[in-house]
């Protein structure tokens, strides 16, 4: 996502996104303060956008990319710090254990 992208809610162009970037994160496996940070990375696609205020938290939206429309999901936030010091990101899609939701 890159500032100007159109954000839309079916064919209604609801928004546009303001910045967006990749943002890296290492992996972790357990829960809470058994957590531990692997050495394993990943990437995930964060934005900041203007959209209409009857846009809810966790509706998924699409992103026009260059063309092609990408889903997106609208998160209350994007980390979490159940294991102090660390913040782990919210991975849309991805349970706590690390498997893909269906």
């Amino acid at each position: 996502m890159r500032a100007g992208m159109p954000v839309y809610r079916g064919d209604e162009q609801i928004g546009w996104v303001t910045s967006g970037t990749m943002v890296p994160y290492y992996r972790a496996e357990g829960e809470g303060l058994e957590t531990v940070i692997t050495e394993d990375t990943g990437k995930r696609a964060i934005g900041l956008a203007y959209i209409a205020s009857d846009v809810l938290e966790d509706d998924i939206v699409e992103v026009d990319i260059r063309g092609k429309r990408v889903r997106a999901a609208i998160p209350a936030c994007h980390m979490r710090t159940d294991a102090p010091p660390f913040a782990r990101p919210i991975l849309y899609g991805v349970d706590l254990a690390g498997e893909k939701k269906r």
